[in-house]
C-alpha cells in the first residue's frame, strides 16, 4: 500500500496532472484490469488517497517514478556539460 508520505513523493515528482501520466504509462506498457478494462482516472485517486491497495498499479506508479527520475538526471548532466 502507498502511504502518505510516499503519494506526496509521487505527486511532487510526477508534477501536475500526475493521473494522466500514470494512466498513460499503463496504456503504453498495456497494463490493464483483469477484465481487460483500463484503469480509471479513479482507481489512480484511491491508490494514491491510500484509500486502496494495488499491487499491479502501484508497482508501475513506482516504475514512472524511477523513469522520470532517470530522466530528469540525464537532462540535468547533459545542461552541466553544455553550461561549463
Amino acid at each position: 500500500m502507498i502511504t502518505q508520505q510516499e503519494a506526496d513523493t509521487i505527486k511532487q515528482i510526477l508534477g501536475r496532472n500526475y493521473a494522466k501520466k500514470i494512466l498513460d504509462h499503463l496504456l503504453d506498457n498495456e497494463i490493464f484490469r483483469d477484465s481487460g478494462e483500463p484503469y480509471s482516472r479513479q482507481d489512480i485517486y484511491n491508490i494514491m488517497s491510500t484509500d486502496r491497495e494495488n499491487e499491479i498499479l502501484e508497482n508501475a506508479i513506482i516504475e514512472l517514478v524511477a523513469l522520470t527520475k532517470e530522466k530528469r538526471r540525464k537532462e540535468m548532466a547533459i545542461r552541466e556539460a553544455i553550461l561549463k
